[in-house]
């Protein structure tokens, strides 16, 4: 989120979700939807792949 400027709450928008669900998942407290990793992929112009690349940086 920090690479993209973006918030949780921009983030919740952008799936669809709330800001709790996302602060959960963001939190490591819950795992996220594959629809929701893919729903990020598509707004951050990056595959799955690239994306849990990055995050296990």
């Amino acid at each position: 989120m920090g690479i993209h400027r973006m918030s949780g709450r921009e983030l919740a928008k952008t799936i669809g979700r709330g800001e709790t669900y996302v602060r959960e998942r963001v939190g490591d407290e819950k795992e996220w939807a594959l629809s929701d990793i893919a729903k990020i992929c598509d707004a951050w112009g990056m595959s799955p792949e690239e994306l849990i690349s990055r995050a296990s940086q």
